[in-house]
């Protein structure tokens, strides 16, 4: 199981292949699925394309809507 954030939040730990040299992790389909789905219910699905300036400030989400 890895953690996977969208921009510093969290959405839960799922299901990953992860690499012992670089810790890359690899989701499957079906758990990319379920990530884009909790994305979308917490609004953070295309957040980029909706704001002008999006980033971090300490632990923090800072968003700039256009």
């Amino acid at each position: 199981m890895a953690d996977f954030s969208v921009y510093g939040i969290s959405l839960g730990k799922f299901k990953a292949k992860i690499c012992n040299k670089c810790e890359d992790k690899v989701f499957g389909e079906e758990v990319s699925d379920q990530i884009d789905k909790i994305a979308k219910q917490r609004s953070l699905w295309g957040l980029e394309a909706k704001t002008k300036e999006l980033g971090l400030f300490g632990l923090k989400l800072n968003a700039k809507i256009t």
